[in-house]
């Protein structure tokens, strides 16, 4: 009995002692170095890359600005100003930014009247307009108008039409890329033509241009 447990402990020692020598140390270790962890509330924020700044190396958006040119008021001035520009080896977009605004109403019956029918509508305060042969009758307001056609119907048919005008002008953006020498040019060009331009600087919108900058 007791050589029975001698030679069981040294079979225990015998394979301890094979399965030591068969395993390297890399695998004896419970974990590989993996530096140190640090929680992300521990890290600074300044040390951490952020996603939306684009790509590396990537310059910041510049905002040009245009030389904008006003104090046209035809379509003929705009358009002279437009094309003295590209002798000038300048690049501009033409705006128009006119509008429509009413000074009154006109109200207006068709000829052949009769004779009383002509003095009633002098007596409401209308006239004859020949080239086109209507009586007509003009007013500030649209409730005056609308009422001498309500008045008149449904002996006479009346037609009352807004009277319009074009109030504002024209707009010219020019790319500047040098303002100085721009402004120049523009100057040159209101003097040849006989203008007095306007012209101010803006945040350019929608103009293109194919000159390079350096």
């Amino acid at each position: 009995m007791r050589w029975l447990i001698v030679l069981l402990l040294l079979a225990n020692v015998i394979v301890f002692a094979w399965y030591s020598q068969g395993v390297s140390p890399d695998r004896l270790v419970g974990s590989e170095d993996k530096g140190v962890v640090r929680l992300l509330a521990e890290v600074n924020a300044d040390d951490l890359l952020r996603r939306d700044t684009g790509a590396a190396g990537e310059s910041p958006k510049i905002e040009l600005s245009c030389a904008v040119i006003s104090g046209l008021y035809t379509d003929e001035e705009a358009a002279q100003v437009f094309e003295a520009l590209q002798g000038y080896d300048l690049d501009g977009l033409l705006r128009d930014r006119r509008k429509d605004e009413v000074l009154g109403y006109e109200v207006s019956v068709s000829l052949p009247l009769s004779v009383l029918q002509l003095e009633r509508l002098r007596a409401e305060g209308f006239t004859l307009r020949k080239f086109n042969q209507q009586m007509v009758a003009q007013f500030v307001d649209f409730n005056a108008a609308r009422d001498v056609r309500v008045r008149l119907a449904p002996e006479m048919e009346a037609d009352i039409s807004a009277l319009e005008r074009k109030t504002g002008g024209f707009e010219v953006w020019v790319s500047s890329y040098d303002q100085e020498k721009t402004a120049s040019k523009i100057k040159l060009i209101a003097a040849r033509l006989g203008l007095l331009l306007k012209i101010e600087k803006k945040l350019c919108k929608g103009v293109a241009s194919t000159q390079s900058r350096e």
